[in-house]
């Protein structure tokens, strides 16, 4: 009776099990997650920022070569956010993994989900990626403070020039406070 026990164990330790947290990346690919992500790894520093700004330093692992701010200043660095070592990343131990969508990624994304680390693919090109990417980063790190994400400034993460910059600045602002409420 007890090797049928212990296999029995065996087996429901190997069946996946329903993610709790679920959300569509921008690859169109459904993120799993059993629970919300206490170990970050952000490839891409725009989404970096707003993981800071929504207050939420504490969960990220690592850094880029290309994030500056003074917070992420003793994490190690994944150096080129393009073509990070795999082995190193999965050394972590992230529990989520932050990809660019664009193609030189995409070997990345799927080398690190056949590790069997969650990726999701975020584009913040527009005000409405950066308003979903917002919304899905709520979802897979949990309990955000929301009232400190309602600040959350698009000066931080998107990078506007032209005349028409100061409009879209305060329209990405004004659309991330009502994603937040959301």
């Amino acid at each position: 009776f007890l090797p049928l026990l212990v296999a029995g164990c065996e087996q429901s330790a190997r069946t996946p099990s329903r993610a709790a947290i679920e959300v569509t990346d921008h690859a169109n690919r459904m993120v799993g997650l059993a629970a919300p992500a206490r170990r970050v790894i952000s490839l891409v520093p725009a989404v970096t920022d707003m993981i800071l700004e929504l207050g939420a330093a504490d969960r990220l692992v690592a850094r880029t070569q290309f994030d500056a701010d003074a917070r992420l200043a003793a994490l190690p660095s994944t150096g080129n956010a393009l073509t990070p070592s795999l082995e190193w990343v999965a050394s972590l131990q992230p529990d989520l993994v932050i990809s660019w969508l664009d193609q030189p990624s995409r070997s990345v994304v799927g080398r690190l989900a056949e590790l069997g680390i969650p990726v999701y693919a975020a584009r913040t090109e527009s005000i409405a990626d950066v308003l979903r990417t917002t919304r899905d980063l709520g979802k897979l790190l949990g309990a955000i403070d929301t009232e400190r994400a309602a600040k959350v400034s698009g000066a931080r993460f998107f990078y506007l020039t032209g005349p028409g910059a100061l409009l879209e600045l305060a329209l990405v602002n004004l659309a991330v406070q009502q994603a937040v409420a959301a």
